[in-house]
């Protein structure tokens, strides 16, 4: 059944800086139980707070850049 509930925050900046589950989830709009499974994945950046999962805002941010070809030069600048 998708997911028709309104987003909390309209942009990425909106939402706190460790990320959780639920969060992930509205950002790049798949089910929750998709999200624990990339969560436990080892490329993507969780980080464990004991048993809690969360991802850090801007390492989501860079991951999605990472799947996208978008990564960043050692200057900060863009690679494409």
């Amino acid at each position: 059944m998708p997911n028709n509930k309104q987003p909390k925050h309209r942009t990425i900046e909106e939402y706190p800086i460790m990320l959780i589950a639920e969060d992930i989830a509205e950002i790049l709009r798949i089910s929750r139980s998709e999200t624990y499974h990339l969560m436990r994945q080892r490329r993507f950046p969780t980080v464990f707070v004991g048993k809690r999962m969360v991802v850090p805002r801007d390492k989501l941010i860079a991951w999605i850049d990472d799947q996208l070809g978008e990564g960043t030069n050692e200057e900060g600048g863009q690679t494409k």
